[in-house]
């Protein structure tokens, strides 16, 4: 069996607990270690303690928007190469462009993406930084 310590770390920063519970339920039989929270600041606050391996982000949050979520993370972003993809219904193009100029690697939109297809870029991401 696998060490649940060595699969990948990925944090859901997600205020809806039914989709939060839905894609930690999936991620995980995908292989990943899912932890959610339900707000930007929690979000950053588990990045700095826990230093996940990839960020899912939801831009529409409470306490912090995900886009200041993202500006907070620039250093992470350029400094250690934290992966943050942006998962989320707000589909604006401006939106899209602006989350992928702070440091995003992608903009998925929620409706449209299936769990599988989720855990298929996520694995894309992190290819060569698991091992």
């Amino acid at each position: 069996m696998v060490n649940p310590r060595q699969k990948p770390h990925v944090l859901l920063v997600e205020d809806d607990p039914a989709i939060a519970r839905m894609y930690r339920l999936a991620l995980t039989e995908y292989g990943y270690r899912v932890e959610t929270v339900p707000d930007g600041e929690a979000g950053l606050e588990a990045v700095h303690d826990r230093r996940p391996d990839l960020v899912l982000l939801d831009l529409r949050l409470p306490r912090m928007d995900g886009m200041q979520v993202l500006e907070h993370l620039r250093d992470d972003i350029k400094k250690r190469g934290l992966k943050v993809i942006v998962l989320s219904n707000h589909g604006v193009d401006e939106t899209v462009g602006a989350t992928l100029k702070l440091g995003a690697v992608e903009y998925l939109t929620k409706a449209t993406v299936t769990p599988r297809e989720l855990a298929q870029v996520i694995a894309r991401h992190l290819v060569g930084r698991m091992s």
